[in-house]
């Protein structure tokens, strides 16, 4: 009984296998700008949708050299369309580097000025043959960086770097059946303990 309801527990409350949770950038260069970015990523279709939002007052932006928008890192860079960007934001240069968090793959561009930070981003990113997963997706870079934004608090004009290393993939739920299996597994194996010693 216990055993079918922790099954039920763990399969009932895991996420989607083709979305992720809210990752927040919790690393910053400039203090007071930790945790003001977050984002999502929702597997569609072989897709992958990316939405970056952030707290009220607070925006990205950069379109030139070192500082650029939004950047991110994938395992297999190959074949990829960026395509849907929000309105006020272009694909990056050749020059992708995050201030402390290095260098990614891909950027993309915001306003040329602080002034003109904004948010919410949506993109959505393709690739010949699709992904399959959200796990086929991300990658971090040489620094062990996910994603990185360049950020501005509107209200003061505080600006720095946002990043996250915090893996974005939610376990599948193939890999939360085995983690049940194994919760039942040592349950009936303790009942059958106590029971020997009674």
């Amino acid at each position: 009984m216990v055993a079918a309801a922790l099954v039920a527990l763990t399969l009932g409350t895991s996420a989607p296998a083709n979305a992720n949770p809210v990752i927040t950038f919790n690393l910053c260069n400039t203090p007071g700008l930790c945790n003001a970015v977050s984002m999502t990523a929702t597997l569609d279709n072989g897709a992958v949708d990316i939405s970056v939002k952030g707290l009220p007052n607070f925006g990205i932006f950069g379109d030139s050299g070192n500082d650029r928008a939004f950047g991110f890192n994938m395992k297999d860079p190959a074949g990829i369309t960026i395509s849907g960007l929000t309105a006020g934001f272009s694909l990056g240069g050749t020059d992708k580097r995050f201030g402390p968090y290095g260098l990614f793959d891909f950027a993309i561009n915001g306003p040329h000025t602080g002034s003109g930070a904004i948010l919410p981003l949506a993109f959505t990113v393709s690739r010949t043959g699709g992904f399959a997963s959200l796990a086929d997706f991300f990658a971090t870079n040489s620094g062990g960086f996910f994603f990185a934004a360049h950020v501005r608090n509107n209200l003061t004009g505080v600006t720095g770097f946002d990043s996250t290393n915090r893996n974005p993939v939610v376990p599948e739920p193939t890999s939360l059946l085995l983690v049940a299996t194994g919760a039942v597994a040592l349950l009936n194996r303790r009942r059958a303990r106590r029971q020997s010693e009674i």
